[in-house]
């Protein structure tokens, strides 16, 4: 039995980019105990496999998006971050 391979057009799909912040690239790994009677704290980590897109020098926007991964060198993020040259995808809970 061979794959039916389904030939269609291209689609373009527009994407509303933002300025990314250090707490979009981050998730809550767990929850560290504090001790008797201490609020737990939040232990964070990169979140993987988010997509994101760079400025370059030119202050133009790269046309190839990047995905964190776990070998993403994290000194580069907090160097674009700093920047404001880390793009992400603008959620649909955003206000502005």
């Amino acid at each position: 039995m061979s794959a039916k391979v389904l030939k269609t057009n291209p689609i373009t799909v527009e994407i509303e980019l933002v300025i990314a912040k250090p707490d979009d690239l981050k998730e809550i790994d767990y929850y560290k105990d504090m001790g008797e009677g201490l609020p737990k704290e939040k232990v964070m980590k990169r979140r993987l496999g988010v997509p994101y897109w760079l400025i370059n020098s030119k202050g133009e926007v790269e046309a190839h998006p990047y995905i964190i991964h776990k070998e993403t060198d994290v000194k580069q993020l907090a160097m674009y971050l700093k920047n404001e040259q880390l793009l992400i995808a603008k959620s649909r809970f955003q206000t502005n």
